[in-house]
């Protein structure tokens, strides 16, 4: 009767440990689904990065020194996210969790997109500054070869007013997430899209 009833107890304990795995992967399951309905939300928004580059490809505007008007954009879904009723019923750690989950996600994201973009720009000015080289001394004051996008005396080119702006926008995202809880310093996503737009600056919440 002992015996049959530690074994009774046994599989008892494994049910139970079996049914908290279980509960746990469902919740791990929702989790990462809630996180990708808000990084889908705010690759909306992220999408107008690409207009960056009609921004200030051959217009002479000036080097920016603001975020663009989208970059409020990407993170208020983040924003919604937090303060939405349902994470707020969580538990704090759980809150937390999902709140950084979300926002490694959009910082995934973004990094890829910006590196897309500086990537570009960076390769175009190199080859029209090759082409101007090429045309010789004689037609560098040509108007086919004299747009703003070339390195000259005057000031920074089309390509560092781009990946300048594109900092500014990214720098405007950390803070964001930072005011909602968000660690930047110990985030490898976050390091990730600093990487790729930070021009080699330290990072400042």
């Amino acid at each position: 009767a002992l015996t049959r009833a530690r074994d009774s107890d046994e599989s008892l304990d494994e049910s139970f440990k079996k049914t908290n795995v279980n509960a746990r992967s469902a919740a791990e399951s929702l989790d990462a689904r809630l996180a990708s309905d808000v990084v889908r939300r705010c690759a909306v928004a992220l999408g107008q990065l690409k207009g960056v580059t009609a921004t200030f490809r051959m217009t002479n505007k000036p080097t920016p020194t603001k975020p663009s008007h989208f970059a409020a954009g990407v993170v208020e879904p983040l924003r919604r996210f937090a303060e939405s009723e349902a994470v707020r019923r969580a538990s704090a750690p759980t809150r937390r969790a999902l709140v950084d989950a979300a926002v490694a996600g959009v910082c995934a994201a973004y990094a890829a997109a910006a590196a897309d973009l500086t990537d570009s720009v960076r390769k175009t000015e190199a080859s029209l500054i090759r082409l101007k080289d090429r045309k010789g001394e004689k037609e560098k004051g040509s108007a086919d070869f004299s747009s703003t996008s070339e390195k000259s005396t005057s000031g920074p080119t089309d390509a560092e007013k781009i990946c300048r702006q594109v900092r500014l926008d990214a720098e405007a995202f950390g803070r964001a997430v930072a005011r909602l809880g968000f660690d930047t310093e110990k985030s490898d996503a976050f390091s990730e899209l600093w990487g790729v737009c930070g021009e080699g600056e330290a990072f400042v919440a």
